[in-house]
């Protein structure tokens, strides 16, 4: 075994690790950190791979930019208010599992085929100015409207999970 494959057995170790860990933790704040281990990891493989480009985009983009994000609206949100929530609505807590075992059964019949997608930059762009072009050009619109989204996903939960005005906590004046 060479120094890379070992890089790449613990890097995907601990990615999967940190990922089923995010995933099963009832803490959000320390499932948001198992997330960042995760996408850090990611990135380690990345660059073992030989995409230094998308190793920087997963840390600056999805481990700094996004988690953080995630973070303020976990420390936003009252855990106690998401909690409400889902007893109020019980099938939102079957969903998530559910779509969860189906792409895990999707995935697990691609790699038991050995038919896996092969990860093609848009519109086959190589270099970086290609994907720029690409993002920021010819695929503009499907861009901003996936940012609106994130935006709008955002908004709905903290509009969800607010108090209302006579619940808060401090006085009024």
């Amino acid at each position: 075994m060479t120094a890379e494959q070992g890089i790449f057995g613990v890097a995907g170790a601990i990615c999967a690790v940190a990922a089923v860990n995010a995933v099963f933790r009832k803490d959000t704040l320390a499932a948001a950190v198992s997330l960042v281990v995760t996408l850090l990891s990611l990135a380690v493989i990345y660059l073992g791979l030989g995409y230094e480009f998308l190793a920087a985009v997963q840390v600056g983009i999805y481990a700094g930019a996004i988690v953080v994000l995630f973070t303020v609206a976990i420390m936003i949100l009252s855990q106690t208010r998401a909690v409400e929530i889902l007893a109020r609505a019980p099938r939102l807590g079957v969903v998530g599992p559910v779509v969860a075992a189906l792409l895990f059964l999707i995935l697990s019949a691609a790699i038991v085929r050995g038919r896996l997608p092969v990860a093609v930059a848009p519109g086959g762009a190589t270099t970086v100015e290609a994907i720029a072009d690409a993002l920021f050009v010819r695929f503009l619109f499907p861009f901003e409207v996936t940012s609106v989204l994130l935006l709008a996903a955002l908004v709905a939960a903290v509009v969800l999970t607010r108090k209302r005005s006579t619940e808060r906590e401090w006085p009024r004046r």
